[in-house]
């Protein structure tokens, strides 16, 4: 049996020899990511021939995979990227061809033709889509031909041609084998919503019917409502799948109600309301047209102007020829 002294300078030992097997790990994994990154920083991307610039974070290799910035690379093809931080989800919409792509954060798998309802068209990344430095990353080639376009890796000059669906052959390096062209499609591209010029991004367009809301209150000599995230991811979900699914209604496409789509998204009250906006067949729309729908209607324009509320959260979706938008009202306690 050891004396106390032995006994505390034994446990001082074993904490000391736990301590540096600790910081030993941490430094060999902090050494293996960054030899990652470095081998990886001279990866170039081309879209039909264009190079493609990424202002701060750059392409990387991981798991024999490689990852893009997904905004850099998929708006130069024609996408609008939407990110919703409440779900930690990625929507990317082309109006021109109609094609919806839902992915969230470190899932495998995504949903491409629409919102994931039972229907879509599921694909699996072999490679987890993940944020670094600030910048949603997904595997190059798992995205790009989920949605019908040609991605090329030339691995000796660390490049990644991606080739849309027109006629053009992709400039491969000599040694690296000939890229097919691709036939041209005579499909006429889907008209869009016309929407006014001062309205620029989804955000915008949530943003002023958020105000034009608190304008119909204010003039009223009524408390104006305050926005709220967790209201705004909640109805930015029910917009997203009612245009994607053409319908409205305040039972969503998974059955889910006003209160369970509040609740789901961690909102405060008790008492919970929802407006809700559908036009289809390529419209000419403002966020203007939404408010006033809605005060038009009796129904709407109550709970627009009720007193019971203090909080709301707007959400909008525009799928190319649907577009859609959905106001949750909260009485936060």
């Amino acid at each position: 049996m050891l004396p106390m002294n032995d006994k505390k300078m034994e446990c001082k030992q074993i904490v000391k020899v736990m301590v540096m097997a600790i910081i030993t790990l941490v430094t060999i994994g902090t050494i293996g990511f960054i030899a990652e990154v470095e081998a990886s920083e001279n990866i170039r991307v081309y879209v039909d021939g264009r190079h493609v610039n990424f202002l701060d974070q750059q392409p990387v290799i991981i798991d024999g995979r490689v990852l893009v910035p997904l905004r850099g690379v998929f708006e130069e093809i024609g996408f609008t990227t939407y990110w919703y931080s409440g779900p930690r989800e990625v929507r990317l919409r082309s109006a021109s061809r109609g094609i919806n792509v839902l992915l969230r954060i470190n899932y495998a798998r995504f949903g491409v033709g629409g919102y994931p309802e039972p229907g879509a068209n599921w694909h699996i990344m072999d490679v987890l889509p993940q944020i670094i430095n600030g910048r949603t990353m997904v595997p190059l080639r798992s995205v790009v031909e989920s949605v019908g376009y040609t991605a090329i890796w030339d691995a000796p000059s660390h490049t990644a041609h991606i080739i849309t669906n027109r006629t053009i052959t992709a400039p491969i390096a000599n040694d690296s084998p000939t890229a097919a062209e691709v036939p041209t499609t005579t499909e006429p591209p889907a008209a869009p919503p016309t929407v006014p010029d001062t309205v620029s991004s989804i955000g915008d367009i949530e943003q002023r019917i958020f105000e034009l809301i608190n304008i119909e209150r204010t003039s009223r000599g009524m408390q104006a409502l305050v926005r709220d995230s967790n209201l705004a991811n909640a109805s930015s979900t029910h917009a997203h799948d009612m245009a994607a699914n053409n319908f409205m209604s305040h039972i969503g496409s998974d059955g889910s109600r006003i209160a369970d789509r509040a609740q789901r998204y961690d909102a405060v009250g008790s008492r919970f309301a929802e407006t809700l906006f559908h036009i289809s067949g390529a419209p000419t729309w403002t966020p203007e047209l939404i408010v006033e729908s809605w005060m038009n209607s009796p129904e709407h324009r109550a709970i627009i102007l009720s007193v019971h509320y203090r909080l709301v959260g707007i959400g909008f979706a525009d799928f190319g020829r649907i577009a859609t938008a959905a106001a949750k009202f909260s009485n936060g306690e």
